[in-house]
């Protein structure tokens, strides 16, 4: 029998050490800690206090960032598996500015917390910042909201069943961790059925993560956020855990849109209002919501009506004198969309759209910057910084062959013409034009390389644009693009740009 349990013993301690090393891999391949510190929220005029809390070995840092308006009204933001509190400068600002207090912090490795980035910790350990916050500094917990974004939404939702109740909850794109799993062996051309997904989730991640399983044990509201252009996986996540959920749901989404944070370009101001909105209203206990049913249109003798549904929006106050416009998102299994608008000028408002297999979930949007179209149709009226930020997006790929080797004359005169004929529109607002540093600069190498003297006249103007075009406070800058990134990423183009003035000018 000594022999046997020491044997037993010793085959349960390599499964123990094995289950650790595979979620150490796991943590190390999905989440990404950003190296850099960029922005103090006092920094930006914010009243925070810096706090710490001790969980094991590890220390989790944070910033309470309070609102003279709040009363105790707070939101904790969870965010996703990349970056840290130092990159999330524009979510303190909207929210702050709407009236709420944010508690905001970094999982473990992340920032400056301390202790090995991991996958349990980002879900276990939150539980001590909530009790830090409800105790420490005597916040009700009916006072409080959580705000999850991408796997962060994914921990918020399982604090919210299992640890710290909350009133109500925004859950951006909430990623499913076996999802990661499944991604991950697939990059690696691992073959692995439901049941290999299974145990590996159970051997690297801590019990209860799935978002559609504690999303079913949701009382309270929820503000569900979903991209059209997020990758379908994303989509498919999200929807799958909004169709489980319990209480009082709204699923919004955000038409043209990838994954977090790109609604804050593509939809500027209106994904801001949304969201502040939502928490003012569910902490106060009256959330404005509208909300959208299907009904599934009979199928004739001719086979017409396959995959259409009559949608009926309905809730909120609108009346003939101020009517809302609601956007409808009906997607089908594969959760593609299909889109329809109504003027609502009373209780309901009724639409039938096609789809181009079975329908699924249906959202429904108010749009608060809707220009009035001919009947029942409206255009978003979006701003400056969303018409000009879609449209770099669009240019990205024309932007990157500036980057060729030899330069190309013919491309940089091609994206001069591109930027002017955009600016003979409207201006662009700071944050394109920062952005944007970079793309001037490369336009004027190009031109400096030519033979005439025009082009390196007109090169001449190019560099010294991008020099102008830099921050002040690099650190601030953020490109909330289809591929985001924090702090101003354009300095070594800059410096180049500097230089070969220089060198044109002999100053």
């Amino acid at each position: 029998m000594s022999i046997l349990r020491a044997a037993l013993t010793a085959a349960a301690s390599l499964c123990v050490a094995a289950c650790s090393a595979s979620h150490d891999d796991l943590s190390r391949a999905v989440l990404q800690p950003q190296a850099e510190w960029l922005v103090e929220p006092s920094d930006l005029g914010l009243d925070a206090e810096a706090f710490e809390v001790l969980v094991g070995e590890a220390t989790l840092y944070g910033y309470l960032v309070r609102s003279p308006r709040a009363q105790g009204r707070t939101v904790v933001l969870f965010h996703d598996r990349a970056g840290n509190v130092s990159a999330l400068h524009p979510y303190l600002t909207f929210l702050n500015e709407a009236g709420l207090n944010v508690c905001v912090f970094d999982y473990r490795g992340f920032g400056k917390s301390t202790g090995k980035v991991s996958l349990r910790g980002m879900f276990l350990d939150s539980r001590h910042v909530l009790d830090w916050l409800t105790q420490q500094r005597g916040i009700e917990k009916d006072r409080i909201a959580y705000y999850g974004i991408g796997l962060g939404g994914a921990a918020a939702l399982r604090v919210a069943r299992f640890d710290t109740p909350c009133k109500a909850i925004v859950l951006d794109e909430p990623a499913a961790p076996r999802d990661f799993i499944a991604m991950r062996a697939k990059l690696r051309g691992d073959d692995l059925g439901n049941v290999s997904i299974g145990f590996t989730e159970f051997s690297t991640l801590p019990e209860n993560t799935d978002p559609a399983d504690n999303a079913s044990s949701l009382a309270i509201p929820s503000l569900w956020l979903v991209g059209s252009e997020s990758p379908k996986e994303s989509r498919l996540a999200t929807l799958r855990a909004w169709f489980e959920a319990g209480g009082d749901k709204r699923l919004v989404a955000m038409r043209g849109a990838s994954s977090p944070p790109n609604a804050m370009l593509t939809h500027d101001g209106e994904y801001q209002r949304l969201v502040a909105q939502f928490l003012v209203g569910a902490l106060a206990g009256s959330p404005e919501s509208v909300v959208a049913t299907g009904r599934n249109i009979a199928i004739d003798a001719a086979g017409k009506g396959k995959n259409q549904i009559e949608v009926v929006a309905s809730g909120g106050s609108p009346t003939p004198e101020a009517p809302w416009a609601i956007e409808i998102a009906a997607f089908d299994a594969d959760a593609t969309p299909t889109w329809g608008a109504v003027w609502m000028e009373g209780a309901r408002a009724r639409i039938t759209l096609e789809l181009p297999s079975e329908p699924g979930a249906i959202a429904a949007t108010r749009v608060g910057d809707a220009v009035r179209g001919e009947a029942a149709t409206f255009t978003r009226q979006g701003t400056a910084l969303s018409r000009a930020g879609g449209w770099v997006e669009s240019k990205a790929a024309d932007f990157l062959r500036l980057e060729d080797e030899p330069p190309s004359a013919e491309v940089a005169h091609a994206a001069a013409k591109s930027i002017r004929d955009r600016e003979a529109i409207e201006p662009f607002p700071p944050l394109v034009e920062t952005e944007l540093a970079r793309v001037y600069g490369l336009i004027g190498r190009a031109l400096a390389r030519a033979g005439n003297a025009e082009d390196r006249a007109a090169a001449l103007v190019w560099l010294q644009r991008a020099i102008a075009a830099a921050p002040q406070k690099p650190e601030r800058h953020w490109w909330p693009g289809r591929s985001p990134h924090y702090g101003f990423n354009g300095q070594d183009a800059v410096a180049d740009a500097r230089a070969l003035l220089k060198k044109l000018t002999g100053d």
